[in-house]
């Protein structure tokens, strides 16, 4: 649904100068648009990795306890969320003569991922050059290395961001622009599980266990590789404005300062739309991020499926979503952005009563379907509310990377939380292995119900938060005009 000018959010003003690029062909925005795309994909081919195997790696592979392995994911999200924020009022104030202030923290990110990746996903070599087997050696050890890896993703992630509302102000190639980006990370994940599914079939071993080690080592080094190269396409196909000056704007609200000076960061607060978007973005993230954790241990321990379900599952989660992504833009503008999401949170609903009723057994793979239904709804509600978000920032990019750290923080901070309370009830305590499979088998069904359902419920009530704050807010609008 296009928003009219009295939709907009309270602070959404004109330019004082609009900055306007050098005339590019249809073909040359297309090409730029697509390079934009391969700017996430070496964040994507790491996201997967983490989110989809990291519990099950630190727990099954280097053999640390549930709540030791969910403490290392929430060290990660936590110093994830603490970066956004910084990153995004950083990059906003970075005036880079040379180069564009969302390329500069781009590279810098890209770098730290580079350097750091590997070692989270090997066993502790410093453990080896001090011969001891000390816990707490081990944590720090991950701890450091998970850390540095996550400054850099969520630098990647909010200079990337960022340079959607600076490349276009026109909504729909917004649309277009998160569809591509969100197109690459599923692509992304289809890479990571399609070649885990070949090292694991190869393996010959129907369980995942330390044996595993060199083949998560070696996806890590190939994530590195094939990352590397796709972020250098982007830095040489994405072009970015220098010119600072026309980035400054002046707030026509009442709500905000008048006085001609910028609005700066904390004036976001003033605005009730930030807090639903950034109600609905959050829902969205626990939604896709808490499935795509505990799919793999559902599929094993509730459903006791084979080892390569652990990558096929995944697999139809992104086809579908693949396929999803594609039509996103034509949706948006048939059924309009608040539909659009509705409709993805139907699908969810659809994958919960999906994972809800089937068992053990003969129906077990139907397992497949719900995971159908849950990547097209992900892709629907994920890169709608990310469009959202574009249109929240409007013409305001001098402060975008602020809001999308504000929002990436929420998101960050939420998912570690969650799993970490998951990983501290988890049932089994250290009882005999029988046990904890008997206890494991409804608990994992639990989670896959549980926390989806939850979220995506309160992503509705934000959905519908949203709708009514904009009509009261037309309404207003019009009222005073008649006046």
């Amino acid at each position: 649904m296009h928003q009219s000018g009295d939709e907009k959010n309270l602070i959404t003003a004109p330019l004082i100068s609009t900055h306007k690029p050098a005339t590019r062909s249809k073909a040359e925005k297309w090409v730029e648009f697509f390079a934009y795309g391969l700017g996430h994909f070496f964040n994507d081919l790491c996201a997967s990795l983490w989110f989809t195997y990291l519990l099950l790696f630190y727990h099954s592979v280097i053999q640390l306890g549930n709540s030791y392995a969910g403490l290392l994911l929430l060290i990660g999200q936590v110093a994830d969320g603490i970066c956004t924020p910084i990153i995004g009022m950083a990059s906003d104030h970075t005036k880079f003569k040379y180069y564009g202030r969302r390329k500069i923290w781009h590279l810098i990110g890209t770098i730290s991922v580079f350097i750091s990746f590997s070692f989270i996903w090997y066993r502790c070599l410093l453990c080896d050059v001090t011969k001891t087997n000390s816990l707490a050696v081990e944590m720090v050890y991950y701890s450091v290395f998970i850390i540095i890896f996550q400054f850099g993703w969520a630098s990647v992630q909010i200079s990337h961001l960022s340079l959607i509302p600076e490349i276009t102000s026109n909504e729909s190639e917004r649309v277009s622009l998160n569809s591509i980006r969100y197109f690459f990370t599923i692509l992304a994940n289809l890479t990571i599980f399609g070649v885990l599914a070949a090292l694991f079939g190869f393996s010959g071993d129907d369980d995942i266990s330390p044996n595993d080690l060199d083949s998560f080592w070696f996806l890590s080094l190939g994530t590195i590789g094939v990352g590397a190269v796709f972020s250098i396409l982007f830095h040489i196909g994405v072009r970015e404005s220098t010119d600072y000056k026309s980035k400054e704007f002046v707030p026509e609200s009442s709500h905000v300062d008048t006085s001609g000076r910028s609005v700066t960061w904390y004036q976001w607060f003033l605005n009730p739309e930030f807090y639903f978007v950034a109600v609905m973005y959050m829902c969205t993230r626990l939604v896709v991020n808490i499935s795509q954790v505990y799919i793999s241990l559902y599929l094993i321990d509730s459903l006791d499926l084979s080892k390569l379900s652990v990558a096929f599952s995944p697999l139809v989660i992104y086809v579908s979503g693949l396929i999803t992504t594609l039509s996103m833009k034509y949706v948006n503008l048939l059924l309009g952005r608040e539909l659009t999401y509705f409709v993805g949170l139907g699908f969810i609903w659809a994958a919960i009563e999906t994972f809800w009723v089937i068992q053990r057994g003969s129906l077990a793979n139907l397992a497949y379907l719900g995971s159908s239904f849950l990547g097209i709804g992900g892709s629907a509600i994920l890169v709608t509310a990310l469009s959202m978000t574009s249109d929240l920032i409007g013409s305001n990019t001098g402060t975008g990377a602020f809001v999308y750290g504000a929002m990436s923080f929420t998101d960050k901070l939420s998912n570690g939380v969650v799993i970490q309370v998951i990983q501290l009830v988890h049932p089994c305590k250290g009882e005999g292995e029988a046990a904890c499979c008997s206890l494991c088998s409804p608990f994992y069904r639990y989670v896959m119900v549980s926390v989806p359902g939850v979220s995506s419920l309160i992503a509705y009530f934000g959905l519908c938060a949203l709708i009514l704050t904009r009509f009261f807010m037309k309404k207003r609008k019009t009222e005073r005009v008649i006046q």
